[in-house]
């Protein structure tokens, strides 16, 4: 059995997207394809702009053929935790052979080299990186500036540390070397438009143009995404506009603002990605608060990244805690397979699963309690509670009763 991992945020699937699953399937004899899905809040500090289970339904009507979550303390990381989980859950299947990703550099020879420099992390490498922190850089510039330093000019390099997706396709390919895994990573050169393009150009636009115009007031016609995602896609997100589904960073200014006020007489170091100075700057500017994006506009710095940013507030948020990172640690980001949805034909898959995994799988919500150990449940309640805060933020937006996560099951395609 040929089966291909993908890690995916899909906020919202696209023509990319499609892409990518069929050339797995066509032009490397895959027989099943497994997506690793983020769930209800992504890497960038942001909300999906649909739930997690419209996503997989995304996922499984454009060629998956079984989705599971990946952990909400990994997918609302950096690269390396990101990765990490993602490509530990792949592997606890004990059914993955390859692993596919988007770049926009396909050279393997070059990501198994830095990805092999970047694990063994030289003492020349930590000082240089050290050094150029202390400048007052952010770490992207900071580690680039200290790999020039120690590698020398390298173009092959340069272009993996040029782009976001080159950086998480590094991630992943130093988490198979740690691991020892027998995963073949495969790195496929992204076509069309890049991570950051907000133009709707070509049939190929990003996730990130396609979001700018889904939260313009004036994008009640959908007609201008209509060439840029699959119709299967088309259909959902047509739905969603309906229903007013759609959720945004903004839209969770309230939750948030109620949250800082509650907490900014002791401060916020104990959250994850939360420095002292950046709770001083926080605390300093919370008067000031007008809503989500607003606000991170008002903490950006030259230090600190607008998505670093957006990332440590979410955490606060969702009360994601250093210490709640350091258990996630301790499992390697992956305690648990979370199973979102499959189709029927991707039985014999779904069986090799339960027979081969080495970690739980779980279908039911309900039954997880039973057989997780203490901290494996601590973990998933918060997965749980993310989710209930989406909930919480999708219900005072559209005024609809929706269902929790113990009533939702597996979608079955």
């Amino acid at each position: 059995m040929k089966v291909t991992g993908i890690i995916a945020e899909y906020n919202p699937f696209h023509n990319g997207h499609l892409y990518q699953l069929k050339t797995a399937k066509e032009t490397w004899d895959t027989d099943f394809i497994i997506v690793v899905l983020s769930g209800d809040f992504m890497q960038r500090g942001i909300p999906g702009i649909l739930d997690k289970w419209e996503r997989t339904k995304m996922a499984l009507g454009c060629g998956a053929d079984l989705v599971l979550e990946l952990p909400v303390l990994s997918a609302c990381a950096s690269a390396e935790p990101f990765a990490a989980g993602g490509v530990t859950l792949l592997e606890k299947t004990g059914v993955v052979t390859d692993l596919c990703f988007g770049a926009e550099s396909d050279d393997l020879p070059a990501f198994y080299k830095l990805a092999d420099f970047l694990n063994r992390e030289p003492a020349a490498y930590q000082d240089a990186l050290r050094a150029q922190l202390r400048l007052g850089k952010s770490f992207p510039a900071a580690r680039n500036a200290a790999l020039s330093l120690c590698c020398g000019e390298n173009p092959a390099d340069d272009a993996l540390l040029s782009s976001p997706n080159n950086i998480l396709g590094l991630s992943y390919v130093q988490r198979l070397l740690s691991l020892g895994s027998g995963i073949t990573p495969r790195p496929l050169k992204r076509r069309g438009s890049g991570y950051h393009d907000t133009a709707l150009s070509g049939p190929l636009a990003s996730a990130t143009a396609i979001r700018d115009f889904l939260c313009k007031p004036d994008s009640d016609a959908l007609s201008g995404i209509q060439d840029q995602v699959p119709p299967a896609v088309f259909s959902i997100l047509e739905a969603a506009q309906k229903d007013g589904d759609f959720l945004f960073s903004d839209d969770l200014s309230a939750m948030l603002h109620y949250k800082l006020l509650c907490e900014c007489a002791s401060g916020f170091t104990s959250y994850l990605d939360v420095t002292p100075d950046l709770s001083n700057k926080i605390r300093k500017n919370l008067s000031d608060f007008t809503c989500w994006s607003d606000f991170v506009l008002q903490l950006k710095s030259k230090e600190l990244t607008h998505t670093r940013i957006s990332r440590a507030l979410l955490h606060i948020l969702l009360n994601l805690t250093e210490e709640d990172f350091a258990l996630a640690g301790v499992f390697s980001f992956a305690p648990y397979l979370r199973l979102l949805g499959f189709r029927k034909s991707a039985a014999p898959l779904l069986s090799a699963i339960k027979k081969n995994a080495d970690i739980p799988l779980i279908a039911k919500l309900a039954d997880a309690k039973s057989y997780l150990s203490d901290d494996a449940c601590a973990l998933l309640s918060k997965d749980i509670f993310a989710a209930d805060v989406y909930r919480l933020a999708l219900t005072a937006k559209t005024g609809k009763r929706l269902p929790n996560e113990f009533s939702h099951s597996p979608i079955v395609f």
